[in-house]
């Protein structure tokens, strides 16, 4: 049984670029396990020493029988991913934080005007020449200024249409003018990470037509979705493991919880209500933390607004399905994890360093954690305006308990107060 993927590659994306059309492929299906493990393998060294990894890789592309493996793993872990819903969300945080390094690091500016284009979109692209020609504005100092130093720093600028790039619009990086945001290339990449993602979920939902249709192929996923699953559910899910002597229901113990959580059932407690992915962002971590469904109905039921003048059991049936669906028992049957601080970032979640005005931030730093000592609260607010948040959630755990830690996840912030107190 033989298949191909793709047809030719477009303009100058790099060759590790995994979203263009790959070249042709004639491959045996009972090889294809292997190619998608080696992938898989890619992803995880990756993290543990991404310079050594990132080093071989683009030797390993030299080599023609390479590319094709590299392309063909992707394509495999995809078609992996449209089977499991948990891999679903390992593989478009890998595959991310890949294309992430790799576009910092490695890309030349060629490429990167070639990945710009390719996933924004040319029409929502202008130089800044011709931004300038559009709108008069050939004597402007900020774009001048934003172009010199680009310059100097052997950069490209580019402006882009607003609603291709909200992280920079929210920041207020670039220059900010008639719906077009104007910075340089690197300035774009927490959008352009975004957008790959994106793209890669979009792929993943097509993929879900290919199953199903060959057996052979099925049994070849079904196997790669049983190994991988047992490998990434101890790195992805962060399954919260209590440190010895450690007692008690800990999902009440709200002194303990890190401060995206804390902000959250505050404002779930003054307003009564909470956006979608705020609510999702909630209940996986009150769930990670030990809450049975019944509480979690409950704690719902008890503080949000829309469920006023309706029984427990009318909401239970009605509005706990999202929370039911949380925890693998409606829809795709899925045990979803507590997304990491870099997807609550960047993913439409809430981190009050990132999306707090400055104001608002003092005042909660202020009231919550007693952090009243000026060059403390300086430090900290100074990281979030510089758009550091992982940095300034860090810098506050270490106020807070005198001990150093770097957080990558709300469940390490509980951990480690854990082991602390242990």
């Amino acid at each position: 049984m033989e298949t191909y993927l793709g047809v030719n590659m477009e303009g100058n994306l790099p060759k590790w670029f995994i979203l263009q059309k790959a070249p042709n492929i004639d491959i045996k299906v009972a090889y294809w396990y292997k190619v998608a493990r080696k992938r898989a393998h890619l992803l995880e060294n990756f993290k543990i020493d991404a310079k050594q990894t990132i080093n071989n890789l683009l030797k390993e592309l030299r080599k023609p029988k390479v590319q094709e493996e590299y392309f063909l793993g992707s394509f495999l872990l995809i078609l992996v991913a449209a089977k499991s819903a948990r891999l679903r969300m390992w593989v478009v945080e890998k595959e991310g934080d890949l294309f992430k390094h790799l576009y910092e690091k490695i890309a030349t500016g060629e490429e990167k005007k070639t990945i710009i284009h390719y996933l924004f979109g040319t029409e929502n692209i202008l130089t800044p020449a011709r931004f300038k020609l559009k709108y008069y504005e050939d004597e402007n100092e900020s774009i001048n200024s934003i172009e010199f130093r680009a310059k100097r720093r052997g950069k490209k600028v580019y402006c882009v249409r607003f609603h291709k790039v909200p992280f920079l619009v929210r920041t207020r990086r670039g220059y900010l003018r008639k719906g077009w945001v104007c910075a340089e290339e690197d300035d774009f990449l927490p959008d352009l990470k975004r957008t790959f993602q994106e793209q890669l979920q979009k792929r993943i939902q097509s993929a879900e037509l290919r199953l199903g249709i060959i057996k052979e192929v099925d049994n070849i996923v079904n196997e790669l979705v049983k190994e991988l699953e047992q490998q990434v559910q101890l790195e992805s899910s962060y399954s919260f493991n209590l440190p010895q002597n450690v007692k008690g229901d800990i999902f009440s113990k709200y002194e303990i919880f890190p401060p995206c959580m804390i902000f959250l059932i505050q404002l779930l407690k003054k307003e009564g209500y909470l956006e979608h992915q705020q609510r999702w962002q909630l209940g996986s971590f009150l769930k990670r933390l030990g809450m049975p469904l019944e509480a979690q109905l409950r704690f719902w039921y008890e503080t949000a607004v829309d469920n006023v003048n309706i029984t427990f059991e009318e909401f239970s049936r009605r509005g706990g399905y999202q929370i039911r669906h949380l925890y693998g028992l409606e829809g795709g049957r899925t045990d979803y994890d507590v997304p990491k601080c870099k997807t609550i970032i960047f993913g439409g979640y809430f981190c009050p360093f990132q999306h707090l005005n400055p104001k608002y931030l003092e005042t909660f730093l202020k009231e919550t954690y007693e952090l009243n000592d000026p060059d403390k609260l300086h430090t900290v607010l100074s990281y979030s305006v510089d758009n550091r948040p992982i940095l300034a959630c860090s810098t506050l755990f270490s106020y807070k308990t005198n001990k150093k830690r770097k957080i990558y996840h709300p469940l390490q912030w509980v951990r480690f107060q854990l082991q602390i107190k242990e």
